[in-house]
C-alpha cells in the first residue's frame, strides 16, 4: 500500500468496484453501525482511487483526446520532469528527462542515462543544437522547427536519445490526422487510474511516425499526458543502426552498446511529474551555445560498455576512409528511390562513381546538393555515376529531390549498410571510386566545389 492507501505500484494486488448483484440491500445483511459508516465511505474513496476502470471520462476516447491535444495548443509554456525507462530482453534501461518549452518553437529537452550518458537538443527559435558529453562526438546544429510539435531533429526522433510521441501533441486538435493511424481503428479508452495524485482515463491508439500502439493517461481534470507507453523498438532499431545521422549518442554508449540492433520488442514507459504550466521560463534555458561545463562522460566497466572505451569517434577518426586510398572499394547494395530497383556499386565497374552520403535533415547537405547537381549535370554520361544516398524513406527523399528540382539519381540505404561501409558517421561524406573499382578520393563535410571536381579529373574524368 502507498502512503494513500492504495496498492504500490508493481503491487500485485488491485482493488477493482464490483457490480452488486441483488436489488437494493441483500436479505440477510447484518444491519451496518453508524460507527461504520465512515469506514464505509473510507473504503468507497479508495476503491474509487484505486486503479478503478469505472470512472473514464463521459465523452468518446477521441472527444477526450481532442481535449487533451486543445490543451497543449493553448499552453505558452510548460515544464516537466520525466521517468523514462524500457526494457530490451532482460535488460532494464532508465533515463531522467525534463522538458521546457516556450511557445511556439523554442524548447530544451535533456535526458540523463544511467546518470552518466547526457543527452541536449535545445532549440532557440532560429536553430537547434544537439550535442552530449560522450568523449569526440561532435555537435550538430539545424534550422529551428517552426513549431515545436514539429521537431524532427536526430536527437527529437530517437527515442534512446530525446525523442517521445508526446511532442506531436502540442500541435493541436488540428494535428490529430498527423497523430492517429486510422489504420489501426479509433482512439478508445483502456480503463482509468491515479497517477501522481491526478485521476486520469487511458486511451490507445496507434500513432503515426513509427511509435506505433501507444496508451496514453490523461488527467480528467488538467487534460495532460501524465504517462504515455508504447513499444520503441522499431524506432530504437533505426537509432541504433543509423549512423548516416551522426547523432552525438550514435556513438554505442553502455546502454546502447548492450542493446541487438534490431531488439523483437522494446516497451518504454515516460512518467511525467513536477508539470507547470503558463511559467516564466529563462532565455538562457533556451541557449544554443555549447556549455562549458559538460559534465564528463564516463564508460561503466563491463563487456557492456564497449570494452571501456571512450564510445565516440574523433574528428580524425570520421575523416579516415574506410580502406587506403588506392584499395579495392566496399561493395555495397542501395535502392533507386524513384524506381525501387537494388543497384549495386560493382555493377557500376568501368565507370568513375561519385558517392555523396546525406540526408534532409541535414543543413551542410543542403548546402553541397547543389554542387552535387551541378557535377551531375555537367559530367554524368559513359565516364561518370553520381550516387546521392540517404538513409531515410524513399517517400522523403524523392518527395525532396522533386521539390528542389534535383534530377541526380537518389538512393535509400535501407539497411544503413552503405553508410557503415563507408563510415558515413558525419555527412555529407563524398567518396570518389576510380574506374578499377579502387577508393580515389574520401573527405567528410563541406568542401570547396573546386576540391570534388579536382578529385574527379586525378580519377580520370
Amino acid at each position: 500500500m502507498n502512503e494513500r492507501g492504495c496498492p504500490s505500484e508493481g503491487s500485485p494486488f488491485r482493488l477493482v468496484a464490483t457490480r452488486s448483484t441483488g436489488n437494493g440491500y441483500n436479505k440477510g445483511m447484518p444491519r451496518i453501525r453508524p460507527s461504520s459508516i465512515c469506514l464505509i465511505a473510507l473504503a468507497t474513496t479508495l476503491i474509487a482511487g484505486c486503479g478503478s476502470r469505472l470512472s473514464q471520462p463521459d465523452e468518446p476516447a477521441d472527444a477526450f483526446l481532442n481535449q487533451c491535444l486543445a490543451r497543449y495548443q493553448g499552453l505558452t509554456s510548460f515544464k516537466a520532469a520525466c521517468d523514462w525507462r524500457a526494457t530490451a530482453g532482460a535488460g532494464t534501461f532508465a533515463a531522467k528527462r525534463s522538458l521546457e518549452y516556450s511557445s511556439p518553437n523554442r524548447y530544451r529537452i535533456q535526458a540523463v542515462h544511467d546518470n552518466t550518458l547526457l543527452l541536449t537538443s535545445v532549440s532557440d527559435g532560429g536553430q537547434v543544437t544537439e550535442y552530449s558529453n560522450v568523449p569526440g562526438m561532435l555537435s550538430s546544429i539545424y534550422v529551428a522547427p517552426d513549431h515545436f510539435a514539429q521537431a524532427d531533429s536526430p536527437q527529437m526522433r530517437n527515442p534512446l536519445d530525446c525523442g517521445s510521441p508526446l511532442y506531436a501533441y502540442f500541435g493541436g486538435p488540428t494535428a490529430l490526422s498527423k497523430i492517429v493511424d486510422p489504420s489501426g481503428g479509433p482512439a478508445k479508452y483502456d480503463g482509468s487510474e491515479i497517477i501522481d495524485g491526478q485521476s486520469c482515463g487511458n486511451v490507445t491508439f496507434n500513432q503515426i511516425g513509427g511509435w506505433g500502439r501507444v496508451d496514453i493517461a490523461i488527467g480528467t481534470q488538467d487534460k495532460l499526458v501524465h504517462r504515455i507507453s508504447y513499444d520503441a523498438a522499431t524506432l530504437a532499431a533505426k537509432g541504433l543502426t543509423m549512423e548516416i545521422e551522426s547523432a552525438p549518442s550514435s556513438g554505442a554508449p553502455p546502454f546502447k552498446s548492450s542493446l541487438p540492433p534490431h531488439p523483437a520488442s522494446m516497451p518504454v514507459v515516460e512518467t511525467y511529474h513536477d508539470i507547470s504550466m503558463s511559467v516564466t521560463i529563462a532565455d538562457a534555458d533556451f541557449d544554443t551555445r555549447l556549455p562549458d561545463n559538460i559534465p564528463p562522460f564516463e564508460v561503466a566497466e563491463g563487456p557492456a560498455a564497449g570494452g571501456g572505451g571512450g564510445g565516440g569517434a574523433s574528428m580524425v577518426d570520421m575523416e579516415k576512409p574506410p580502406v587506403p586510398i588506392g584499395s579495392p572499394a566496399p561493395d555495397f547494395a542501395v535502392v533507386d528511390a524513384r524506381t525501387g530497383e537494388v543497384v549495386h556499386l560493382s555493377s557500376l565497374r568501368g565507370k568513375i562513381v561519385m558517392i555523396d552520403f546525406w540526408a534532409t535533415w541535414c543543413p551542410p547537405c543542403r548546402h553541397s546538393l547543389p554542387e552535387t547537381q551541378h557535377i551531375f549535370s555537367q559530367y554524368a554520361g559513359p565516364d561518370l555515376a553520381v550516387m546521392a544516398v540517404s538513409g531515410e524513406s524513399r517517400s522523403t527523399i524523392t518527395g525532396f529531390v522533386k521539390d528542389h528540382g534535383y534530377t541526380f539519381p537518389a538512393y535509400q540505404d535501407r539497411d544503413q549498410s552503405a553508410s557503415q561501409a563507408y563510415k558515413a558517421n558525419a555527412i555529407p561524406t563524398i567518396s570518389i571510386i576510380d574506374k578499377q573499382g579502387r577508393l580515389a578520393f574520401y573527405t567528410v563535410g563541406l568542401q570547396d566545389p573546386s576540391t570534388v571536381e579536382s578529385a574527379l579529373k586525378k580519377a580520370g574524368l
